[in-house]
């Protein structure tokens, strides 16, 4: 009986270990290589914010990103492609983990308090490549500690 027992339990746990895949260990930045869709929902100095658009992901580590965002009802576009905003991204080979940078330049900042009436954007975006590589879990802050937020990016 306990044979069986640890037959069926090693079994058991066999099963698991290879049905739970956190992130894949081979991941490079050209593996997020191509558009992807994003939405990020939380807060930004404590008025409710939602962030929702294409994300494109290019082979050098760079990346093109043009959100509708709505903070406290105030719904603006951004992009980081215009004057001199900027998008970059690495990801860890070893865990399937990674960063994405955000500058949007003299952006519509909307009703929120952000400190000193900034004509730069930042966010950064910590994330983790699940779903076979289709798809991202991540959060969302800034250096100013006034952005909290979670979302999903999913392979277009």
């Amino acid at each position: 009986m306990k044979a069986c027992l640890r037959i069926f339990m090693a079994i058991l746990v066999s099963l698991m270990l290879s049905t739970v895949v956190i992130a894949d260990d081979d991941d490079d930045d050209g593996d997020l290589e191509g558009a992807w869709g994003f939405i990020a929902t939380g807060t930004m100095g404590g008025t409710p914010a939602t962030g929702v658009g294409p994300i494109t992901f290019y082979e050098d580590g760079t990346c093109t990103f043009t959100p509708w965002f709505n903070a406290g009802g105030l719904v603006i576009p951004l992009t980081t492609e215009a004057d001199g905003g900027s998008c970059t991204y690495t990801v860890n080979t070893d865990d399937g983990t990674g960063t994405i940078d955000l500058v949007f330049v003299n952006p519509l900042v909307g009703p929120f308090p952000l400190p000193g009436n900034p004509t730069e954007l930042p966010f950064f975006v910590q994330f983790v490549i699940v779903d076979e590589k289709n798809e991202l879990l991540l959060i969302v802050g800034d250096p100013t500690n006034v952005t909290v937020a979670s979302g999903v990016a999913k392979k277009q």
